[in-house]
């Protein structure tokens, strides 16, 4: 069932990136760029009919690899400067379809939950839960309500200035399978915290994923996660 939910989304996500590119391009243009015939285009692009899964494949892996990039920094790049703002990519569910499904490709079946910190993760992570249909939680610096108790996170890089990420227990379960990810990963402290969380609760981070990563953040969680990190 779960494939068959995943295989549609493709299809649908498959003409939405059609559609998107018409904007800007020709059906006999667009027609040149990924090689199908126009009135096939006409038909995914209205809503006539879907692609197969293997040709839905195909055309976002296409618009992933040729327009993906460019779009989400025309999006983020703030004018005249060198500063990205992701409001305008985590506001767009379409964006954040095709991002989700990119990183799908690139996991296995045993992702279990997708584990954020709130709040500017969340969208992704539950465009991403959504997908996969399995729950997605977020940690936050305030303690909520809950019986079960809470993870709170070590300070692993010893920074002078540290608040540490609490997560209720019943939300992080042992031997669950963890997928984290995050809109930017600046200094790696967050992903850091998040990582000792599922230490704390047994359960195995699969993979981190975020659309901006600092080279410093990089090296951050290279240094101080010494199972290593694995990336998507």
């Amino acid at each position: 069932m779960r494939k068959v939910y995943r295989d549609t989304n493709e299809k649908l996500l498959a003409c939405a990136c059609l559609k998107t590119l018409k904007g800007d391009m020709t059906y006999r243009e667009l027609s040149k760029r990924i090689k199908l015939p126009p009135g096939v285009i006409n038909r995914y692009v209205n809503g006539y009919v879907l692609p197969n899964t293997k040709r839905a494949h195909e055309i976002i892996n296409n618009f992933v690899k040729d327009f993906l990039t460019e779009t989400i920094i025309k999006k983020s790049k703030v004018k005249g400067s060198n500063y990205y703002v992701t409001a305008d990519i985590l506001s767009q569910p379409f964006l954040l379809n095709v991002i989700a499904n990119w990183i799908i490709q690139r996991l296995d079946n045993k992702v279990t939950l997708v584990l954020t910190a709130a709040s500017d993760g969340i969208p992704l992570a539950i465009t991403l839960a959504h997908i996969l249909n399995i729950e997605a939680c977020w940690a936050k610096k305030t303690q909520e309500i809950s019986p079960h108790g809470h993870y709170i996170s070590n300070n692993l890089t010893h920074k002078a200035v540290f608040k540490p990420f609490c997560l209720p227990k019943h939300k992080l379960k042992r031997h669950d399978h963890v997928l984290i990810v995050d809109d930017v990963i600046r200094g790696g402290t967050t992903i850091l915290s998040l990582i000792d969380l599922c230490g704390q609760a047994g359960a195995s981070v699969e993979g981190v994923f975020s659309i901006f990563i600092g080279k410093k953040a990089e090296k951050t969680l290279i240094q101080y996660n010494p199972q290593g990190i694995v990336k998507i």
